[in-house]
């Protein structure tokens, strides 16, 4: 059965798409209406301006975002268990909201000093244990000695490329959407195998 969406999810799914492909800059509250499916008047009545649209899409992105992106590491569970878990978290993430890295990345290159000013990045959840838990994993000589950043940046960096060049690979690969979905599974092991073997002495 289909559900029908809120007139203010017809909004967001507009303003998200036209937000992605243009920028604030580039968009238009006319183009936000018409493919929403509404009049200009009623997407003013919910966001009066389109700076307003889009701080709240860039607000609801950061909530569903950032929060899968770093609470694995605030888990009480051993070292490599968090390198799994982050990856297949974090894959199962972008296979169900494929939009936002890009959208995201976007964002920060369009419009840095507004994604600044609507998000407090000082309180994103990186946890001091996950940098502490490393260290106890250095100097027991289970993995090298690395600066913790280099980790995740390395996870996020290996997991999200292939969801930002996806029309690429397709092409590359003479893919299909599951074709591209299945290859996407399979690197939830691999690259928590790849990191570690990296992190081996």
């Amino acid at each position: 059965m289909k559900i029908e969406l809120t007139t203010e999810e017809k909004i967001y799914e507009a303003a998200k798409e036209i937000f992605y492909r243009k920028g604030l800059d580039g968009a238009r509250m006319q183009e936000i209406a018409d493919l929403a499916g509404i009049n200009k008047a009623l997407l003013h009545y919910y966001f009066r301006t389109k700076e307003k649209l889009f701080g709240a899409i860039v607000k609801r992105v950061a909530e569903v975002f950032f929060p899968v992106l770093f609470s694995t590491w605030n888990m009480d569970i051993p070292f490599e268990a968090k390198i799994y878990t982050f990856t297949d978290k974090y894959i199962d993430f972008l296979i169900k909201h494929p939009f936002i890295p890009n959208f995201v990345i976007n964002l920060i290159h369009q419009n840095p000093d507004k994604v600044k000013s609507l998000l407090n990045f000082d309180k994103l959840p990186i946890s001091a244990q996950l940098e502490e838990q490393i260290r106890v994993e250095i100097e027991a000589g289970n993995i090298i000695d690395v600066d913790w950043r280099q980790i995740i940046i390395s996870i996020i960096s290996l997991s999200v490329f292939p969801f930002i060049g996806s029309p690429m690979l397709k092409i590359i690969f003479k893919l299909d959407d599951e074709e591209f979905l299945k290859i996407m599974e399979e690197r939830k092991l691999i690259i928590p195998k790849m990191v570690m073997a990296w992190l081996k002495p």
